[in-house]
């Protein structure tokens, strides 16, 4: 975007995630210390915006492009135990 020619107020992330277990995406293998990373990071620059957003808080059992890793981006299980430490 901002190489577009667009300032940053108008670039809007809204949600952001990582998964811990599924098939690799374009080079990006899921797993829990990837997530734990990805949370940390996220939580850092996410102190420093008006409002962002984790996806998701928990597992969800629906699939929606075929691909096994959207099921597994839950914070927590559906047996709500914690997949990572929250920062």
């Amino acid at each position: 975007m901002l190489a577009a020619g667009y300032d940053e107020s108008k670039l809007h992330l809204t949600e952001t995630g990582w998964p811990y277990e599924g098939d690799d995406y374009e080079g990006n293998s899921p797993s829990y210390d990837g997530m734990q990373q990805y949370l940390d990071d996220w939580a850092t620059w996410s102190s420093s915006v008006q409002s962002s957003y984790w996806f998701m808080m928990y597992d969800t059992t629906v699939i929606y492009t075929g691909a096994n890793y959207e099921t597994h981006f839950g914070v927590f299980g559906d047996d709500m135990v914690a997949h990572v430490t929250i920062p």
